[in-house]
């Protein structure tokens, strides 16, 4: 194992005379592997180049549809570049302060806000695909060799409301709904909390009734938006 300091990245190695870049360098130029050596003498002479890494700037886009969003008050989302697995971070939104050192790992961690969503994300115009975590949607740059230009795209959700009820069969008079209705939402995993009626939902949501007649009744039958619906159940 080859200790090479913070400030330092291996540039090229060789065995002996002759053997030129034998071998595997990580992602982040720090850590040499080498096997299956052919040794023809008792010791091994290995010569190792280090130089100090270049710097590149790390830069993102949010965009909305095609348009780019710019007032940070506004962005769909908020996205964190960790580095080399620390939860040191990219200063991306400064142009002063977002370079890293070459070979560099980044974490790039997007957290959608309330009623937008991650429709793609690019790093120097390819196609990322992300993990769903706990902090949100995240992919991997394996050791940074140039600039990183990130551009994420989301779209708006709409939104709907969402009302519900038991018909009255007494009209004016006391009792007649025979039975309550309750209902619950959630979309991709997430609960609406407290969801009861006159509630929002953004589009793609699933939402749960649940009918609980009275002793002695049945539901006769449900209605959406003002439809009987025989097949909802």
């Amino acid at each position: 194992n080859l200790t090479i300091p913070d400030s330092l990245i291996v540039d090229s190695w060789k065995i002996g005379e002759t053997e030129q870049n034998v071998g595997t360098l990580s992602n982040n130029k720090k850590t040499l592997s080498i096997s299956n050596l052919q040794l023809t003498a008792d010791s091994l002479e290995l010569t190792v180049h280090c130089k100090a890494p270049n710097s590149y700037g790390v830069t993102v886009k949010q965009m909305l549809d095609d348009t780019e969003v710019t007032e940070t008050a506004n962005l769909p989302a908020t996205i964190t570049i960790k580095k080399n697995g620390t939860d040191d971070t990219v200063n991306w939104s400064s142009s002063d302060d977002n370079k890293v050192p070459e070979a560099t790992i980044l974490r790039v961690i997007i957290q959608e806000k309330d009623g937008y969503e991650l429709q793609s994300v690019s790093c120097n115009g390819r196609e990322q695909t992300t993990q769903d975590t706990q902090g949100g949607k995240a992919f991997t740059i394996d050791g940074v060799h140039a600039g990183v230009n990130i551009v994420a795209t989301f779209v708006k959700l709409k939104e709907y409301t969402v009302t519900f009820s038991v018909v009255d069969t007494n009209g004016d008079e006391a009792g007649g709904t025979n039975g309550t209705l309750s209902a619950t939402a959630e979309r991709k995993g997430k609960t609406y909390d407290g969801f009861g009626n006159g509630s929002t939902v953004y589009e793609g949501a699933t939402v749960t009734f649940t009918a609980e007649p009275a002793k002695g009744y049945c539901v006769k039958e449900w209605q959406i938006n003002n439809q009987p619906k025989q097949n909802y159940l």
